[in-house]
């Protein structure tokens, strides 16, 4: 009886321990398990921290804006606000330089007060006494430029000039109709183009005459309605007017006698500063 039960707990003894590895091996598995899912977990979260950290580390170049010089507003020149902006003030002489004066013995005047003063900068003068527009297109009075005589527009052509201006009509007037006259223009205008395309073309208007100098066909009142007539024709055929003769005139609508050289229709140096003064005050203006 003795050997029997010692052999029974013996027994019961392994099969106690062998359930105890069993449990513990059971155990194991299961923390290795949930150590196992803690570690994949870790490392997911790892993955999405590091992706967060990317994703983060473009922002501040999506935010930085990126500028070259056609848009910085940085870049640009303040002093360039381009082609249409309004400009103000006069122009100073050498505006001139490239300019050509076409006129008759007015405008002769104005060549011999720049050639001493170069007021109007180093414009170059086609003018000759008694010119005018029916000269002009007819050629039965020609310029001279460089000892050579030519047309008007071959002339301007040959000055290379990019502006020109242009003061006739007090050799017309008097005995032209206005609508003559003014027909006349057309041509001389379309002439000069034809041979210098890109040419800007300034018309000045006639200048006044001394109240004393005026005669039977040549008027202050002729000449105020060619003005006109001038000025309407400018804004019809894209040609910029310039009115010289207001400011030249006196309380009785006839040039001032300080402006004038001989009683009649001559400036004086002193006209002839008022008259450059002038141009350089107009060119801006709108």
């Amino acid at each position: 009886m003795r050997k029997s039960a010692v052999r029974t707990l013996c027994l019961v003894f392994v099969l106690l321990v062998a359930m105890s590895s069993v449990f513990s091996g059971c155990k194991n598995e299961k923390d290795d398990k949930n150590k196992s899912t803690k570690t994949t977990a870790l490392s997911d979260k790892s993955a999405d921290n590091a992706t967060d950290s990317n994703n983060n580390a473009d922002d501040p170049e999506e935010k930085t804006s990126s500028y070259d010089t056609d848009h910085n507003p940085f870049h640009s020149n303040p002093f360039d606000a381009g082609d249409g902006a309004e400009q103000t003030g006069p122009v100073s002489a050498d505006y001139f330089d490239d300019a050509v004066f076409i006129g008759d013995s007015v405008t002769v005047k104005l060549q011999y007060y720049n050639n001493t003063t170069a007021a109007l900068g180093k414009a170059t003068f086609l003018c000759i006494g008694s010119y005018s527009v029916t000269h002009a297109i007819h050629g039965t009075l020609d310029l001279t430029f460089r000892g050579k005589v030519m047309p008007p527009e071959d002339a301007v052509a040959a000055c290379k000039a990019k502006k020109v201006f242009i003061m006739l009509g007090m050799n017309d007037i008097g005995y032209v109709p206005m609508d003559e006259c003014m027909a006349n223009w057309a041509t001389l205008i379309k002439n000069i183009r034809a041979k210098n395309p890109k040419i800007q073309i300034f018309i000045q208007s006639g200048t006044p005459i001394y109240i004393g100098g005026q005669t039977g066909s040549l008027t202050n009142a002729k000449m105020d309605e060619y003005n006109i007539n001038l000025k309407k024709f400018a804004k019809a055929n894209d040609c910029r007017y310039i009115d010289v003769a207001t400011p030249m005139k006196d309380v009785n609508n006839g040039l001032k006698l300080e402006y004038c050289s001989d009683n009649y229709v001559h400036m004086s140096d002193a006209g002839c500063e008022l008259w450059a003064v002038t141009l350089k005050n107009s060119i801006n203006k709108k």
